[in-house]
């Protein structure tokens, strides 16, 4: 953090703050007014005294702005390029009070023009920072050609005025966040739009697209006025809205989108499947990560990922929640092993919220009787085919592992850098049984998987270990250990053990939710014992295992 930064939030009221902030800008201005010209420090500290404005709304701040302008056109275009350099990677935040008229932002916009700097409004920001946000980007009746990047948490519903503010600029970068809270007062954000024509070349260079509209359900895409927002140019693509057939099947073909975050449903993915022109033809050529979330993993969803004719796919995220049988999950894996995208990805994770999870389990059973451990490794079996495989989060409503399983994903999976499989959370806790192993399940990874950093497992370590061998030496490289909501039977005796296992390991997760057979006094006693496990992993006063 740097010193103005510093010294302007150490300030204890807003008077302090901007006294000091006003004492900087008479620095500099003392300093470009002299014959030496500014140093690269006093340019530096220019950038970051503008960073610290989205800490005030006082309008005392704007007033120095104008006398510094005068003397910043008569710098050479090299010194001019190192601030908009400095001042492009912070994000202006105009908040300025409500006594700011728009005749004292005249300025302002051709500082926002010669910087080059991002624009971001917060939900605090009322209608009049409409009328602000077209003085900061218009200078003499066009727009402002420097505009890169905008950051829009919405507020009011008078979207055509901030499209026409807008539109058409060389606007790269699009970000529409909706406050939870007022989600419910927005229901369309294509509400206010009345001539589409005047739309017809939105944002034609915008390559960034986020959308994120809590609790909506509107397909932004079937919209005329979205209709031709999904450029050649666009590389990134989020939205919370439902993405249909149509909308699917336009993404599916353009060239360059290579990072998506789309929810929709298998419905959709079925339609988008049997509309393909051919197999060989290009369906998502260049996509490298794909978040998708679904209601439900059937088989046109694994039909879909079958038929994927592309090996750049690096990172794959499922979320499904609706009922899901191991047999569909099963069906999945290999659908994504045997696509051409099998060899590439790197991160697999599927989030599947259903009381189904397990093969050959009709009925919910009782989570009060242990249950033996059932082996599943048949479910997880196709992820051996993917040998590049360094990230795997699985969550299944039911899952019960056993060591054999274990070993068989540690002996096949060598790259293997993060393994998570754990419990939906989400699930009452009546219904809710954590793949349980027993503490010796952690020899596996110390023995096999070399390049493991983090583990998330579930564990009976109520249970004492086997004793390690008398010359044991760990070559695990293990820093992060989940253990959900494991039992404990001896903090020492547990945290001497992870210790001989993971050597960098740095502290265990621990979930304080009770389970479904645990009081509350029964939680609380868990919980103290892993915290107690954390602290003497931290200050490493138990002597190693001989």
């Amino acid at each position: 953090m740097s010193l103005i930064h510093r010294q302007v939030t150490a300030g204890r009221s807003a008077a302090h703050r901007c006294l000091v902030v006003h004492e900087t800008f008479q620095k500099i201005v003392e300093e470009l007014q002299g014959l030496e010209g500014p140093r690269k420090t006093t340019l530096a500290s220019l950038a970051r005294t503008c960073r610290t404005f989205h800490h005030f709304a006082e309008p005392m701040l704007w007033q120095e702005l104008p006398s510094i302008l005068p003397l910043l056109r008569k710098l050479p275009k090299g010194q001019w390029t190192q601030i908009a350099d400095e001042c492009e990677r912070s994000v202006f935040t105009f908040v300025p009070g409500a006594k700011i008229h728009l005749v004292d932002l005249k300025p302002y916009s051709e500082w926002v023009q010669r910087l080059n700097c991002r624009i971001n409004l917060h939900e605090d920001v009322y209608i009049y920072s409409m009328n602000i946000l077209a003085s900061l980007c218009r200078v003499q009746g066009a727009l402002c050609p420097k505009l890169r990047h905008l950051l829009w948490h919405e507020h009011r519903r008078d979207y055509a005025s901030f499209l026409d503010v807008l539109a058409p600029s060389s606007l790269r970068s699009l970000h529409i966040m909706t406050p939870a809270s007022l989600s419910y007062h927005c229901p369309d954000i294509t509400e206010g739009i009345h001539d589409v024509d005047h739309y017809q070349y939105l944002f034609p260079h915008l390559e960034d697209l986020s959308v994120r509209y809590f609790y909506g359900t509107l397909d932004m895409f079937d919209h005329p006025r979205w209709s031709l927002l999904p450029s050649d140019r666009l590389k990134r693509l989020a939205v919370t809205s439902r993405v249909s057939a149509v909308s699917l099947l336009a993404l599916s073909r353009l060239p360059n989108l290579s990072h998506m975050d789309i929810r929709t449903d298998c419905t959709a993915l079925g339609a988008t499947l049997r509309n393909l022109p051919a197999l060989d033809a290009p369906c998502f050529p260049v996509l490298r990560s794909l978040r998708l979330a679904l209601d439900l993993l059937n088989e046109d969803v694994i039909a879909f990922f079958g038929k994927i004719k592309q090996s750049y796919l690096e990172d794959l995220t499922i979320i499904a929640l609706g009922a899901t049988s191991g047999r569909n999950l099963r069906s999945f894996f290999e659908a994504c092993a045997s696509g051409t995208y099998g060899l590439s990805l790197r991160s697999l994770r599927v989030h599947i919220s259903t009381r189904d999870s397990v093969p050959g389990w009709q009925e919910v059973p009782d989570p009060r009787v242990e249950q033996p451990y059932t082996v599943v490794f048949d479910t997880l079996k196709p992820l051996l085919k993917m040998p590049n495989l360094e990230d795997i989060g699985i969550t299944f409503a039911y899952t019960i592992l056993d060591v054999h399983s274990l070993r068989k994903l540690a002996c096949g999976l060598p790259r293997l850098t993060s393994l998570h499989i754990s419990t939906d959370l989400d699930m009452p806790a009546g219904y809710i049984i954590s793949p349980r192993v027993p503490l010796d399940a952690l020899r596996i990874f110390a023995d096999r998987s070399e390049q493991l950093r983090s583990l998330s497992l579930t564990m009976h370590a109520a249970m004492p270990p086997t004793p390690l061998p008398a010359h044991w030496l760990s070559r695990s490289r293990v820093r992060e250990l989940s253990v959900g909501d494991s039992a404990i039977y001896s903090a020492e005796k547990v945290a001497t053990y992870l210790i001989a296992l993971f050597p960098d390991l740095r502290g265990v997760k621990y979930s304080p939710r009770a389970r479904g057979d645990e009081s509350f006094h029964e939680m609380e006693r868990r919980a103290r014992a892993w915290l107690k496990v954390n602290r003497l992993l931290l200050n490493r006063t138990i002597d190693p295992i001989p």
